[in-house]
This record gives structure tokens, sequence and C-alpha cells, in this order.
């Protein structure tokens, strides 16, 4: 005899309900609004993957384009209500390591730049938004779902991903930038 089916809402209440008993990252997010999910190091040294996006005049860049400085991408959508959320917590951050820090926010969106445009409008003084040529970045990272970010080093190797919404301009996300930028070498 074979197992009744599952659905998914019920594995879904599985998965929350072990999830808040355990006091997890998961069932914090959801009392605290992002919430603190993990920094993801497995793998940290690899070389950042080589993609492609545009500016708002259309000349294409990547992520090599910015060796030598450190580096957050930012994988995100207009869609996207946890990407919409992060924005501010991003733009604080560049404006707090302005100068040692570029934040990359390439847009994943399908109606290019008017949805972009429509949603950036005036609010982020110190975030200049690209737009993905293709999905190189979502393929070569692996990402599932946006956001999803990636910090990476003047060398051009991964420090740590987050492949969530978080505060990035707070406690670990912060600390974590932090001594990226402060490791000269």
């Amino acid at each position: 005899m074979s197992p009744a089916p599952v659905s998914r809402r019920a594995v879904l209440s599985l998965g929350l309900a072990a999830g808040a008993g355990a006091g997890s990252a998961w069932a914090q997010a959801g009392r605290d609004g992002l919430g603190t999910p993990p920094l993801v190091y497995g793998f940290s040294g690899r070389a950042a993957v080589a993609g492609a996006f545009t500016d708002r005049r259309g000349r294409e860049q990547g992520i090599s384009d910015f060796r030598g400085r450190v580096v957050l991408v930012n994988l995100w959508a207009t869609w996207c209500g946890p990407c919409r959320i992060e924005m501010p917590s991003l733009d604080r951050l560049a404006g707090a390591f302005a100068g040692d820090l570029t934040v990359l926010p390439v847009s994943f969106d399908g109606r290019g730049w008017p949805a972009v445009d429509e949603f950036w409008g005036e609010r982020f003084a110190h975030l200049k938004p690209y737009l993905a040529k293709d999905s190189a970045l979502t393929d070569g990272y692996g990402a599932l779902g946006l956001p999803f970010s990636v910090l990476i080093d003047r060398q051009g190797r991964e420090v740590a991903r987050l492949p969530r919404a978080a505060e990035w301009d707070r406690g670990a996300y912060r600390a974590v930038v932090a001594k990226t930028v402060l490791a000269r070498g």
C-alpha cells in the first residue's frame, strides 16, 4: 500500500511548526520582519560568477569590472516583496561604507527599466540600479529565488552569500561587510 499524498500546505505547516519550535532564523523572520537568516560561507574563496548586466545608459558591465573593490551583489526584482523591503537597508549600508563598498542591485524584472524606474524613483541616494542581461548570475550562483546577495572581496572572491532578504546595515551582516572592507590583502 502506498502512502497517502501529502499536500504542499501540510509540508509547509510542518516545516514552519518545526522551525518555530527550534527557534530557527526562519521562525524569527516571521516575528521581526526580515529576521536574521544566517550567512552562507560554504562557497567562500570561489571566484565571483561572470554575468553581464547593464546600467541605465545600456552599457554592459560585469562583476569583474569592480575588481579591487568590495562588492555586494544583490539580485532582486520589483515584484519581489522582500527585495523591496530590504532595499533601504542596502542603501544605508552603501552610504555607511561609501568609497569602500559597491552595492550592485541587479534587477531581474521582465518589464525592464520601466519597472525599475517606477519603484526606484528618487528613493536611494547611495545605490545605482542595474538590469540583468540574462540568467547567468542566478544560474551561476544557483539562486532559486530572489533576493539573493553575494559579498565579494577585493580580489574577486566570494566571502559569503545570503539567499534571502536581510537588514544589511545591522548586526552580523554589517560586521562581515566591515571585516571585508578592512581586509586589504
